[in-house]
């Protein structure tokens, strides 16, 4: 059996009309530049390496041990041969296995430089996020070709051209290495309740399982990935009772945001996967990959025999999940430019995946091969004989959005969600004097312009000299709006940065809520050089894990000297994630916190 044709857009490689190429003198321009630089830096670059990317081992002031993991910042020589791939988390695991055997190959380009891969596993979000200010990464793979043209429709807007000029291109050349179709995984016995084998099941059915049963318990991912993004805008066309023809004002009318609002209530929001933990639901969106993986005989430690999870590929309609890998033009304007060792590294490793040995181990890890020769009832196929997916699936897919009409769906499924608590922590000690409090100012009041009057409420706590609490948490109302505004205005650098300390009282704030009705997110905006703080990163963690009512922590850092690594630990403790103030897009930001807030775990 062969993979199903309904796997449009497979290609393998794609070459853009513009490949970046920088001209001579700009390129004698950027060489100096660089070399300047090597050679002011020489001292630190020795002990840091002119690594793009570092995954490191700190120890908090208590002395756990803990996983820093946080990016450390762009740097890589002129003739680097070292390609680093931001990667969505559904592939990190088959691709760094792909990675490591290209690795053992230790080939070099013309000139003796050794050709490197490494990845850095990030949501396909902060993927387009990252990608459009000073990436520590070259190339990229979402899980999805429309997250490409995502960055693409952004990098245009960010850098307007002429009326008779054709925008600019971030994305470069393209790789299609795997595909896995979007499916809703469902526990075998309720799939029989709602007549599978013999009915084909859609979303319709699903949703309304879960909307008739409490006792049914459905899963779905926030719109971060690609799975998310198909269970949203699904959501919304059979609230409209269509599969097609879905418009900004359609998805805005009072009848059609009350079917989703009840949806929403009956689901269980989980992280990037949309798993986190099979045995506590019925049903979850997800990739075809997933469910494959979750029947293996590998987990029979979690009684994959008894999880039974079978795939079932919406009647609807469905998105593919086509697992894109693209070479990022990166021309030296906002960022370090892209080398022509590591162009060289990138078109091989591209090569390497699409050969045979390649695609048969991401065959194996549950994906289906681009290589559409690979025959999938290899006695060593995970498709062979199996029940729980149907390779003759999908029949029907989903129409990709428009910029504008996703953009309108995902503002109208948040307020269909859960409302949120927003506690802000801001540093404005000594050492954000200048350029980065101006910064942390327009951050703030982007992020207070984007909220949601009716549904958000904000609270601010200010570092100094000590803990500033502006009150409690208050809704966005015009006065309310005003006064916020006021506040951040008024900000000035002076005094002592008590960061950690900060976060546990904004977490002890949230706590005394005690609205478990709500999304509750601490955002701290930081350099994060705390110098102040008595209580330490082991406190957090035990306060995280003791508390009743759960909160997310996201951080967002300022300044090329901010301590990326504290920020980092902060976010992994608070199960949120951490950004550059460069490199976010402010309304992104907002949705992705508000919309991905996690129910029981």
């Amino acid at each position: 059996m062969r993979v199903s044709t309904a796997a449009a857009g497979a290609s393998q490689t794609e070459s853009p009309d513009s490949k970046g190429r920088t001209s001579p003198p700009r390129l004698l321009l950027l060489a100096i530049l660089i070399g300047t630089f090597l050679l002011f830096s020489s001292c630190a670059m020795a002990t840091l390496g002119l690594g793009v990317w570092a995954v490191r081992v700190v120890r908090d002031p208590g002395g756990t041990e803990l996983d820093a993991g946080g990016p450390a910042l762009a740097a890589w020589p002129a003739d680097s041969a070292e390609l680093t791939i931001a990667v969505s988390p559904s592939m990190a695991e088959p691709l760094q296995q792909r990675v490591d055997a290209f690795n053992s190959q230790n080939l070099s380009t013309p000139d003796g430089r050794s050709m490197r891969v490494s990845l850095a596993a990030i949501s396909s979000q902060q993927i387009v996020e990252r990608s459009l200010g000073q990436p520590m990464f070259q190339a990229v793979a979402p899980d999805s070709s429309l997250w490409l043209r995502q960055i693409d429709r952004l990098w245009a807007d960010q850098n307007p051209v002429g009326p008779n000029s054709l925008p600019p291109k971030r994305i470069g050349e393209t790789t299609r290495f795997a595909l896995s179709p979007v499916v809703i995984a469902v526990r075998d016995v309720e799939a029989g309740r709602l007549g599978w084998p013999e009915r084909v099941i859609g979303w319709r059915e699903v949703y309304s399982l879960a909307l008739s049963d409490p006792e049914f318990v459905l899963s779905r991912p926030g719109a971060d990935n690609i799975a998310g993004l198909a269970a949203t805008q699904a959501a919304f066309y059979i609230g409209a009772g269509a599969t097609h023809g879905l418009t900004a004002e359609l998805a805005t009318g009072e009848q059609l945001l009350d079917f989703v609002r009840a949806v929403e209530k009956t689901v269980r929001r989980n992280g990037a996967s949309g798993l986190t933990g099979p045995t506590a639901v019925d049903a979850f969106i997800t990739q075809e990959q997933t469910v494959i993986a979750w029947n293996l005989p590998s987990h029979s430690d979690l009684g994959a025999s008894e999880l039974g999870f079978i795939a079932i590929y919406p009647r609807e309609g469905t998105f593919w999940a086509d697992h894109p890998m693209a070479l990022l033009n990166l021309n030296g304007g906002s960022s370090l430019p892209l080398t022509s060792n590591q162009r060289r590294t990138y078109h091989a490793f591209a090569q390497f995946l699409l050969k045979e040995d390649s695609q048969i181990e991401l065959m194996r890890a549950g994906f289906r091969p681009a290589d559409l020769t690979i025959d999938l009832n290899d006695s060593s196929s995970p498709f062979l004989s199996n029940s729980a997916v149907d390779l003759s699936q999908p029949n029907a897919l989903l129409p990709f959005p428009s910029a504008r009409l996703m953009r309108s769906l995902l503002n109208a499924w948040r307020l269909a969600g859960l409302p949120a608590n927003f506690l802000l922590v801001v540093d404005a000690s000594e050492s954000m004097e200048g350029e980065k409090l101006s910064q942390t100012k327009a951050t703030l009041l982007d992020f207070i312009n984007f909220m949601q009057e009716e549904h958000d409420r904000l609270g601010l706590i200010g570092l100094g000299s000590g803990i500033s609490n502006s009150g409690q948490l208050r809704r966005l109302d015009g006065e309310g709006r005003k006064q916020f505004r006021s506040q951040v205005e008024i900000l000035q650098a002076s005094g002592y940065t008590g960061l950690v300390d900060a976060v546990l009282e904004a977490h002890a704030a949230l706590q005394q809520e005690a609205d478990a009705g709500a999304v509750n997110v601490i955002l701290v905006l930081s350099d994060g050089r705390d110098n102040h703080s008595e209580l330490r990163l082991r406190d957090l963690q035990r306060a995280m894990r003791d508390a009743p009512i759960p909160v997310l922590i996201h951080t967002v850092s300022f300044g090329r000297d901010a301590n990326e690594r504290l920020l980092g630990e902060l976010a992994r403790i608070g199960g949120g994630q951490f950004h550059r103030a460069d490199e976010i897009d402010i309304e992104g930001l907002y949705r992705q916190i508000a919309s991905n807030g996690r129910g029981e775990d």
